[in-house]
């Protein structure tokens, strides 16, 4: 299944364009899961039109790959900056942050987690969590 995108966005507008994609799929996928999730749907939430859509994302499974990916992206970004918040600090002390990293992350967006947990490897993306995992245990 092709999850690539078609092309990264270059100016400032089509990143903005990029962004509302990919956060009205989280949304839908949210709202109605990945079975009932459409590429028409998403566009309708961005405020998009379905060929802008297409111009970055081949298929519904690329969408749904863009936001794992984005979950994964602010996950690790969240662990990294609490851990360089806390250079020099106790173990016990980074430990603390880390724990609350994940409850916190978690705690915000439950169903999110679900979704990335579930569909990753459904559509073929399992190796990001996989590189999220590696990356947790390297900063550690």
């Amino acid at each position: 299944m092709d999850v690539q995108p078609r092309k990264s966005p270059r100016q400032a507008r089509a990143r903005a364009t990029v962004d509302a994609i990919v956060e009205a799929t989280t949304q839908v996928l949210l709202h109605e899961g990945y079975d009932r999730f459409t590429t028409a749907r998403a566009a309708e939430r961005a405020g998009v039109s379905i060929g802008s859509l297409y111009q970055y994302f081949p298929n519904k499974a690329a969408l749904a790959a863009a936001v794992i990916d984005r979950c994964c992206d602010d996950f690790l970004a969240a662990f990294e900056q609490a851990l360089a918040e806390r250079r020099g600090a106790t173990l016990t002390d980074c430990i603390q942050a880390l724990i609350e990293v994940a409850f916190v992350s978690h705690h915000l967006a439950p169903e999110l987690h679900r979704i990335v947990v579930e569909l990753a490897p459904r559509i073929g993306v399992a190796d990001r969590a996989d590189d999220v995992s590696r990356a947790v245990a390297a900063s550690i």
